[in-house]
């Protein structure tokens, strides 16, 4: 579940910029169901304007093995996505947008399985999705 303080700018970055699909808007709390291509993917976004700060600072999403980062960081500036980093090193490609409510998202794409405790995936049958609290 993630909060936001402005549910419809929050819904408009989960749906429009991210690509989600909404399912359900529940009224008259304000909750929306969204789920993406991967089968592991589905967020609860609820309205929550007391909020400071929210609890999940970081998710990160494993693209397709034929993605390529530069194309997708390009289709995500033009949707409107704020683009806060790019790394590029011998583990990984990927580039990291933040949502309306201050959440990190990386979009990345795996160049080895070959890290200590990584398995190996298959890409074409799995899209990755991890969410860490802090």
């Amino acid at each position: 579940m993630i909060l936001a303080s402005d549910f419809d700018q929050s819904l408009i970055f989960y749906r429009d910029i991210l690509g989600l699909d909404c399912r359900l808007i529940a009224e008259p709390i304000r909750a929306a169901w969204l789920f993406g291509a991967g089968r592991e993917l589905a967020i609860i976004l609820v309205e929550d304007d007391t909020i400071a700060q929210n609890r999940i600072h970081y998710a990160s999403l494993e693209l397709w093995s034929d993605d390529n980062v530069d194309v997708v960081m390009r289709q995500l500036e033009v949707a409107g996505a704020k683009v806060v980093a790019r790394v590029n090193n011998k583990y990984k490609d990927s580039v990291f947008i933040e949502s309306p409510d201050g959440i990190n998202f990386e979009f990345y794409k795996r160049y080895t399985s070959k890290i200590i405790g990584t398995p190996k995936i298959d890409n074409k049958s799995y899209n990755q999705f991890n969410l860490f609290s802090y």
